[in-house]
């Protein structure tokens, strides 16, 4: 089905085997109303393209700063400085400077373009039980765009997961989920006051879609983002398995504990942010298999993943 509904793409990565079984299509799409402390794509965070600079690419060139319509750009010792109020992310400085030091995250597409680059791999899908998963920031974000992209791929027989903090109203998350066969859902913390102080938001909303989830037929995987102080605690995991116990359990495959790292520190510098994880260690390989094996407790398959320190710490 032909559509021209528009919405904001922050990338599509093909050939991704972590979000869902088999080989999958990954679009990441922009937008999140939670603020997680620790985020990996804060470039996800709204509904607009991000100009960043990469130092190591830099060569002074200038021509940028020629370019540059709306005067957000100045090259000091520091680096370039970027004036995110003056920015419109016109793309000048991208298309002109000679080494590729400027990038534009983010951009609009339709439905038919999205659509139409991921059935590009509908054989690999076929051949290895994949499809196609919506990420983000959070598909929730944009429902219309969501449920556009989900009903064409349905139409061409893909297999479709939803990447989610189950943030939204039920009436959309319901709409969303029933074009989906499988949903990847976040589920940090269940202490109500922790999860706003850590996210932003209150979880009630998302514990009662989860409920609501555990009363169907689709299948779920969980996803806990292990992050040293915030969410790290045996309680925390614990809650989080009594909770998949009394509303989930017929409906849960799995169940993934995600270590923190540090990769994306670089990120919030390009785009100006304060990141108040910068410091935080990595996992220690004991604890998590402590709180892999207290996961256990939910009566489902329990992974961990991520790079670890393999030091040996007592608990």
């Amino acid at each position: 089905m032909m559509t021209d509904i528009m919405g904001h793409v922050l990338n599509i990565q093909r050939y991704s085997t972590e979000d869902g079984p088999g080989i999958r299509t990954t679009v990441f799409l922009q937008g999140c109303s939670l603020r997680c402390k620790w985020c990996q794509n804060p470039e996800s965070f709204e509904l607009q393209p991000y100009l960043v600079w990469y130092s190591d690419r830099c060569i002074a060139a200038r021509h940028c700063i020629e370019v540059c319509s709306d005067d957000a750009l100045e090259l000091t010792k520091e680096g370039m400085q970027i004036d995110r109020f003056r920015c419109t992310s016109c793309g000048n400085c991208v298309q002109i400077c000679p080494t590729k030091a400027f990038e534009t995250l983010g951009r609009e597409m339709t439905v038919d373009e999205v659509v139409s680059q991921s059935l590009r791999d509908k054989s690999f899908y076929k051949e290895s039980n994949g499809g196609v998963t919506l990420s983000g920031g959070d598909p929730l974000y944009q429902p219309k765009f969501s449920l556009a992209i989900l009903k064409d791929l349905k139409d061409n027989e893909v297999h479709t997961a939803l990447d989610t903090s189950g943030y939204a109203n039920q009436e959309t998350f319901e709409k969303i989920v029933k074009l989906t066969d499988l949903v990847l859902l976040d589920l940090k913390v269940i202490d109500p006051k922790v999860h706003k102080n850590i996210t932003g938001v209150d979880n009630k909303t998302i514990l009662s879609n989860a409920q609501w989830l555990g009363q169907q037929k689709i299948k779920v995987w969980i996803r806990t983002p292990i992050i040293p102080s915030y969410t790290d605690q045996e309680k925390n995991i614990q809650a989080i398995a009594s909770y998949i116990n009394k509303n989930m359990a017929n409906v849960v495959e799995r169940w993934d504990l995600l270590c923190y790292n540090n990769m994306c520190i670089s990120k919030w510098k390009r785009l100006d942010l304060s990141y108040e994880c910068e410091d935080l260690p990595l996992m220690s390989e004991t604890k998590i298999k402590i709180l892999a094996k207290n996961a256990q407790s939910a009566g489902v398959p329990v992974t961990w993943s991520g790079v670890v320190d393999k030091t040996w710490v007592k608990y």
